[in-house]
């Protein structure tokens, strides 16, 4: 499972400091904002640290913060098995390298002797099938064609072969590789407290 985004970091700083004031406004904490936040992050994931909460532990995180808050909970449509979640790898992927469902189609067609794969409509439908061996598979070779017909295009207008940000090591390519591209692992940016009327500074979460 994937680490949380930079994006999702600045939800969880937004909505726990809220969640945080209004606890405190009431009388029900009096520790430190980042105190609290620590220990109810492990109550709810078993984790203190936002930076080692996975993809399935962010929803749960989310809707506890947003009861406090009196918001209503958000569905939750993380995958919750590892085929699940190759499933939807394979599609970010695809989708990093716009390469289409007819064009990942074809190869599970041939790669998996599947030749119905090419009458399929929608990913649900070309993926589904498909166990987990086979996705992750199938998620190796969309990197190694996105990175050929990448590398190719680079080549016809005489560029080097651009290197990538992963927000996972799921799709770091093997490590010599990564370095004679450049490649790099992305470090999200740290959440920040909104700024309150009153304050000249908002505290900075450091997750």
């Amino acid at each position: 499972m994937k680490t949380l985004s930079a994006k999702q970091l600045k939800v969880l700083g937004s909505l726990s400091w809220r969640a945080y004031r209004l606890l405190a406004s009431r009388g029900h904490v009096q520790e430190l904002y980042d105190e609290w936040r620590h220990s109810y992050t492990e109550d709810v994931t078993g984790c203190t640290s936002w930076r080692a909460l996975s993809q399935r532990q962010y929803i749960p995180l989310v809707n506890a913060l947003r009861g406090i808050c009196g918001l209503p909970a958000v569905d939750d449509n993380t995958p919750q098995d590892k085929a699940a979640s190759l499933a939807w790898t394979a599609q970010d992927r695809a989708a990093f390298w716009e390469l289409p469902l007819a064009y990942v189609a074809a190869i599970v067609a041939d790669k998996f002797k599947r030749p119905d794969a090419t009458r399929a409509r929608s990913w649900n439908e070309l993926l589904d099938p498909l166990d987990a061996g086979q996705m992750k598979q199938l998620v190796y070779t969309i990197e190694a064609r996105g990175r050929k017909r990448e590398k190719k295009a680079a080549e016809k207008l005489d560029l080097p072969a651009p290197a990538e940000v992963h927000i996972s090591r799921s799709t770091m390519p093997p490590q010599r590789l990564a370095d004679w591209r450049g490649d790099v692992l992305a470090t999200p940016a740290p959440a920040t407290k909104p700024k309150q009327k009153g304050r000249k500074h908002a505290p900075v979460c450091q997750p």
